[in-house]
């Protein structure tokens, strides 16, 4: 190591002054000559994964007006998917990582009617299934057939939302099986019958939500645990319950919620040398 006042060459690395000129010493510099400036050597790349935690920053009441303007767009079914998108484009824009950058939205209307449609259909078979049931009481069977519908169609949203998202300049895409989907959903209605058992299975199934979906070197991991479910849902169905402090209680968990998946993006891989 030199000084770079006098450029005298140092005894050690862990002398903290020159011994000719008595100038403090720059560590991890090199002079060449007297009087130049030290060149600092560049840090290292950090190895391994980077995690980022992500925030949502829109306002509680916007939020609740979207809920309110999206459960009305599925009821009339025809604007559920020009409603469904501008939600998606919304929701997204106000999801933003700790680095400042926020989600991408691509979809569109046309490559969700199909979706919407059948699930306006399912609801409205369910509906008069349900009103018919005392004079057919076979029809009282209808949600054995309704539910397992329901689910797939929820398989297929999640597909489609997913590819339609961009992530840290990366395009999304869900990878989980719909077996998987529909064991994890499974699991949580059994669940509730243990009363408290649905928080630990939500908290399973959010994480495998989150590594099923991924983009290039990116997937998710939900970082959230079942106890902190339990008692937040508590306080949420109690803010809704209130119904005033509705729009502020599902803001409140919604952002916990999305607090708890880190995006998990992994450092390019070297090229192979040429031997």
């Amino acid at each position: 190591m030199h000084c770079h006042e006098c450029g005298a060459e140092t005894i050690s690395d862990e002398q903290a002054f020159c011994q000719i000129c008595g100038a403090p010493l720059v560590t991890g510099a090199t002079v060449s000559r007297a009087g130049a400036t030290p060149a600092v050597q560049a840090p290292e790349t950090p190895v391994g994964p980077q995690r980022l935690r992500q925030d949502f920053t829109g306002g509680a009441l916007a939020l609740f007006g979207w809920t309110i303007f999206v459960a009305i767009g599925m009821l009339f079914i025809i604007p559920a998917p020009f409603v469904l998108v501008e939600f998606a484009r919304w929701f997204l824009g106000k999801c933003r990582f700790e680095d400042g950058s926020s989600y991408r939205f691509h979809g569109a209307a046309g490559g969700v009617w199909i979706l919407t449609t059948l699930y306006g259909v399912v609801q409205i078979v369910n509906i008069l299934a349900s009103a018919k049931s005392e004079e057919i009481p076979a029809l009282g069977l209808a949600p054995l057939v309704i539910v397992p519908i329901n689910l797939i169609l929820g398989w297929f949203f999640l597909r489609w939302a997913a590819g339609s998202s961009e992530a840290l300049g990366r395009r999304l895409r869900f990878e989980g099986s719909i077996w998987g989907y529909l064991g994890w959903t499974l699991l949580i209605y059994v669940s509730v019958l243990t009363i408290i058992g649905w928080a630990w299975a939500l908290a399973g199934y959010s994480d495998w939500l989150g590594r099923n979906s991924r983009g290039s070197g990116l997937h998710y991991e939900f970082c959230g645990r079942g106890h902190e479910i339990l008692w937040r849902t508590l306080v949420y169905a109690l803010g809704i319950l209130l119904i005033v402090t509705a729009p502020w209680s599902i803001k409140w968990y919604m952002r916990w919620y999305i607090q708890q998946f880190e995006a998990v993006v992994n450092p390019p891989s070297e090229p192979a040398r040429a031997l």
